[in-house]
């Protein structure tokens, strides 16, 4: 068993995208959810929330993403070769099931729309804000 799953041992490197990838993928998922959303919204309302959105994500990420971005490259370098899945560690996954919990929990509330939607896209755009922290030290660890 130990051969198997030494073939999904990798390098600081390949860990450090992907995390960089999922960070970036689940702010993208956010956005776009947060657009159709907005989509049966006015103008003026969909103008506001992404406005409100990016300054209140910007906070959020120098607040809390960007230490746990900072973290999650500690967590990857200390290790060589570790396997995959190790990107993130057992507490970031957990969180991460947590905060897809409360996502759902959040869409099924009878908030109205503009609130689900600014929810969505403060955490969207502090996670495309601080996956660049992600992206550095990959581009750094090559």
């Amino acid at each position: 068993m130990k051969n198997f799953l030494s073939l999904f041992e990798v390098s600081i490197n390949k860990r450090l995208l992907m995390a960089a990838l999922v960070w970036s993928a689940a702010g993208i998922c956010l956005l776009t959810r947060t657009t159709l959303l907005l989509a049966s919204q006015t103008i003026g309302v969909t103008i506001g929330v992404f406005c409100a959105g990016v300054l209140l994500g910007a906070g959020k990420a120098r607040m809390a993403l960007i230490p746990m971005a900072q973290k999650i490259i500690r967590h990857n370098q200390n290790q060589q070769l570790a396997f995959l899945g190790k990107f993130f560690s057992s507490r970031n996954w957990l969180l991460i099931f947590c905060m897809v919990m409360l996502g759902r929990v959040l869409l099924a509330t009878p908030l109205p729309v503009w609130a689900k939607a600014l929810i969505l896209a403060t955490v969207g755009f502090g996670m495309l804000l601080s996956c660049l922290t992600l992206w550095r030290a990959w581009r750094q660890s090559a």
